[in-house]
């Protein structure tokens, strides 16, 4: 059984680190403003093509935002 990866981003101004749920197919991204969000239905493969983006900020803007389905954490 397959475990969450996560992926942290020590040089971004916008995030701080991402778990992917394999299981689930669930990424929950944690920003450094303080949000949390779980996209859904998120393929292994954008995973990690975000985890090694040049710019994870440029990245989740274009590839995974607007793009995936998503709830806050309260």
């Amino acid at each position: 059984m397959e475990q969450k990866i996560t992926a942290t981003f020590g040089d971004s101004s916008l995030l701080l680190r991402a778990d992917f749920d394999p299981l689930m197919d669930a990424l929950t991204v944690y920003f450094r403003q303080g949000g949390i969000y779980t996209y859904v239905n998120v393929a292994r493969e954008v995973f990690d093509e975000f985890k090694k983006a040049e710019s994870a900020g440029k990245y989740f803007v274009r590839n995974i935002r607007d793009e995936y389905e998503f709830h806050k954490h309260a």
